[in-house]
């Protein structure tokens, strides 16, 4: 599987904090698909970055969340209701950390966070201008 390369054309959404976010965010998806190359990694290794995964969601979504209350995003019911979502899978990701599942749960972080800033946050982007 391919990490993720940041490319502020392709993810920016326009506002610094949350494009900083989705990096960081990245970032650390790209460390699980690391550990899912490895023949044998490490599951002190593993569930340290599934922590780090869903406790930097966490703090995420609460400041999209700001965000997106402060422009008075009409879908904001929405999105929130997804970020709980996601939440809910990370924090149960973080309770099993099934070596066995490294590569899945890499595949699912990516895709998830991808569809998440592609689909999901470019619908707000417009809502963005002079924020």
């Amino acid at each position: 599987m391919d990490k993720f390369v940041w490319d502020s054309e392709k993810y920016g959404i326009g506002h610094e904090l949350i494009d900083h976010h989705h990096h960081v965010l990245m970032d650390m998806v790209n460390t699980v698909i690391d550990l899912s190359h490895q023949e044998s990694p490490s599951k002190s290794d593993y569930i340290q970055v599934l922590m780090k995964v869903s406790d930097y969601s966490h703090y995420h979504f609460k400041a999209e969340e700001g965000l997106l209350a402060t422009i008075d995003y009409p879908e904001f019911d929405r999105q929130h209701d997804e970020h709980i979502a996601f939440s809910e899978k990370a924090s149960l990701l973080v309770t099993s950390c099934d070596l066995s599942q490294l590569k899945k749960t890499a595949h699912f972080l990516k895709q998830s966070l991808e569809e998440h800033i592609l689909v999901e946050d470019m619908k707000f982007r417009p809502y963005l201008s002079g924020k």
